[in-house]
């Protein structure tokens, strides 16, 4: 059975890149791979991903952490990453060790398989500015972060 193709992304590999794969048929991301690492003293990680993209209007890229680097003791640093349809940069995601003591025992290699991305379409929004009393009352009402509890 053929596949359908939801969106087509343009993508320039940059010399020493990859282009995207999927590690399984079903898989809902696309493996990235790091085409240079350059680790700072504070314990950043920059991983170039090696390509850059024209992504169609109205939609966006996300860089997201693989799954196996829950691990070790390291973080994406935004927790995601977002590519807009205009940015035509070298993809990167940026890892933040959770300890200082994780620094020097960075997971990956150059080559390696180092985040997934996926791509979602974005929503057009309009804000409509309203007083406070006018917004619908909900039984969570104002309880804010962690007000629903954990069971």
């Amino acid at each position: 059975m053929e596949k359908s193709i939801d969106l087509n992304v343009e993508v320039n590999i940059v010399p020493g890149g990859k282009m995207p794969v999927k590690g399984s048929e079903n898989a809902a991301c696309y493996d990235v791979y790091a085409r240079k690492i350059e680790k700072r003293s504070d314990g950043l990680v920059k991983c170039y991903l090696g390509i850059k993209t024209s992504i169609p209007n109205n939609y966006k890229g996300i860089v997201i952490a693989r799954s196996n680097l829950t691990k070790y003791d390291f973080v994406l640093n935004n927790g995601i990453g977002i590519i807009d349809p205009d940015d035509r940069n070298e993809w990167q995601a940026r890892f933040r060790p959770i300890n200082k003591a994780s620094i020097i025992d960075f997971p990956y290699k150059e080559g390696d398989r180092v985040a997934q991305i996926s791509f979602e379409k974005i929503n057009t929004v309009e804000f409509i500015s309203v007083k406070e009393h006018e917004l619908e009352n909900t039984k969570r009402g104002t309880g804010g972060f962690g007000s629903t509890g954990v069971k």
